[in-house]
Order: structure tokens, then C-alpha cells, then sequence
């Protein structure tokens, strides 16, 4: 799995999840902030650096910031890349229903 941010360190908790399924991290070229990730420059560097993860090996690319999340990288990175994208909004999302619902007959 490669791990797309907007910093240069994998957040902790990502790193301990995935352990050795950490194929590679990386932060798009010029993006410090989600003000950066507004910027068409910004949003190409995001697709690059989905596909340098993509030619690291990766086969998923999960997203590590909400804000790539706020700005649709998902879908964008899924059709430059090919690959599976989780985008971690809507995975906290889906969990919430799912154990919402295990009260539920």
C-alpha cells in the first residue's frame, strides 16, 4: 500500500497498521497545506505523486489527510493511476455506519 500526505512522516497510527504492507509514502511536490491542494499546480502534483507510488509498487494508495478527501483526490488518483484508493473519510464513514448497525435485526 502507498500512503499519500501533505507531510513528509507516515502518521504513526498508519504506519502501525500497516506495518510491512508500507510499500511507500510520499508528499506531492509544493503541497504544504490544503490551501495548496486548491491550486490546479496542486492537484497535478497530487496525481504525480500517485503515480510515483503507483511505480514504487504500490497497488492501493490510501489517502492520509482529510483535505485530499475535501477536494476529490480519490476519484482523481483512482483515474490517472488505476488503482484502488481509500480515502479516509469515507472509510471512517462506512465503519461508523457498519457499527452503528450491528444493533440493529
Amino acid at each position: 500500500m502507498g500512503v499519500l500526505g501533505i507531510t513528509d512522516e507516515v502518521p504513526r497510527r498508519i504506519r502501525s497498521v500497516l506495518g510491512d504492507r508500507l510499500v511507500a509514502a510520499i508528499r506531492p511536490e509544493g503541497v504544504r497545506t490544503t490551501l495548496d491542494l486548491l491550486t490546479e499546480r496542486g492537484r497535478s502534483a497530487v496525481e504525480q505523486a500517485a503515480l510515483r507510488l503507483k511505480s514504487d509498487g504500490a497497488d492501493i494508495i490510501l489517502l492520509a489527510f482529510t483535505g485530499l478527501s475535501t477536494i476529490g483526490a480519490a476519484a482523481a488518483v483512482r483515474a490517472a493511476t488505476g488503482l484502488r484508493v481509500i480515502d479516509p473519510v469515507k472509510a471512517e464513514g462506512f465503519l461508523t455506519h457498519f457499527a452503528c448497525s450491528l444493533g440493529e435485526g
